[in-house]
């Protein structure tokens, strides 16, 4: 980045290859549960066969597979939503988005990767397992924001 001659900053292309290749670096790391689950049923003798078409690039399309996986969370979550608005229990509303997120994991995994159902439905498994404490990790980071948040508006409304 240089500034101008009125004091402005622009960016160059060296911090957009930067935040580029930050997002591709997050949306990798982000996939790695999937690789790893992928990886492990292929290693299972009679469930995990894979589609062999396309070799080792086939991994390449877990890059699309997280994001995908993301947009179904926030359908999942709409869902949610909606459902708690109409005052259906927490059971169902867990159920329910559970149930999509599962689906269009499977999905994916069968579509891209395994030839039989199986082998997708149980990396669909390992994947979400592994994601398990990534999201619990994320969450805590978001409570403590919240709640820093609030202390925030308290001290505010009494000064």
């Amino acid at each position: 980045m240089s500034a101008t001659s009125d004091g402005q900053v622009r960016g160059g292309l060296t911090g957009g290859l930067i935040m580029g290749g930050l997002l591709l670096g997050a949306v990798l790391a982000a996939s790695l549960p999937l690789i790893a689950a992928v990886l492990v049923v292929d290693a299972l003798p009679g469930v995990g066969e894979l589609r062999t078409d396309g070799g080792l690039a086939r991994l390449v399309n877990l890059v699309w597979a997280y994001p995908g996986l993301f947009v179904a969370g926030m359908v999942a979550s709409g869902v949610g939503k909606g459902l708690k608005g109409r005052g259906r229990s927490r059971v169902t509303v867990l159920a329910v988005e559970t149930t999509i997120m599962v689906a269009s994991l499977t999905a994916i995994m069968f579509v891209v990767f395994f030839v039989d159902l199986a082998g997708a439905l149980l990396a669909t498994a390992i994947a979400l397992v592994l994601y398990w404490p990534f999201v619990r990790f994320l969450e805590r980071g978001v409570r403590k924001d919240e709640e820093e948040q609030a202390r925030e508006v308290v001290d505010a409304s009494v000064s």
